[in-house]
């Protein structure tokens, strides 16, 4: 449970342009194939962070 008192966060909704540089950014990493499935079901798996 968040207990933050006074907390805005703010969260930017619209859609990008490089999609997949914009999932690394917020991610900071791949995401799983779980993960993946889980929250873009349906689309290809696809690396989006480089390989460091």
């Amino acid at each position: 449970m968040d207990r933050t008192v006074g907390a805005i966060r703010f969260w930017d909704v619209r859609a990008a342009r490089d999609l997949p540089a914009a999932l690394c950014a917020t991610a900071r990493r791949t995401l799983t194939t779980d993960e993946w499935a889980r929250h873009l079901p349906g689309a290809e798996f696809i690396e989006v962070c480089p390989t460091r």
